[in-house]
């Protein structure tokens, strides 16, 4: 009986050649690890991301809570105008007013004269001021 020529790839001249065994091994590792940098990069990437996000939103409502309280300050100065012939301190002690109770300042509105005559609601009450100004 006569032997018949392999079917197949083999017989098509891709039949594997002994020095070309093993080449597949370095190809997989390298696709692998570029793989596996470029998740790596995804990653930071979203974690960067994630990360503006935060601060934006935090300085979004930092900045809220500043022009809020420009507007109230805006409001108190328009409704009592004589306020803002005085300073808000005279005595600092680091971080607290030391103004005692002689000293003409907003820490102590009843020694402001023009404030309650100024305000015909207010009138004869020396310390009815709103608690934002104390």
């Amino acid at each position: 009986m006569a032997r018949s020529k392999p079917q197949g790839l083999a017989h098509k001249g891709f039949a594997r050649k002994r020095r070309d065994r093993g080449f597949i091994l370095p190809i997989a590792i390298g696709l692998g690890l570029i793989i596996l940098l470029i998740g790596v990069v995804v990653v930071l990437r979203s974690q960067t991301d994630r990360n503006m996000a935060t601060l934006q939103s935090s300085t979004a409502s930092s900045l809220t809570a500043a022009e809020t309280g420009i507007s109230r300050l805006q409001t108190l100065l328009g409704k009592y105008r004589a306020i803002s012939t005085y300073p808000a301190c005279v005595t600092w002690a680091g971080n607290t007013c030391a103004d005692d109770a002689a000293v003409m300042s907003w820490k102590n509105p009843g020694n402001l004269p023009d404030l309650n005559s100024g305000c015909p609601q207010y009138a004869g009450a020396a310390t009815d001021i709103p608690a934002a100004v104390t």
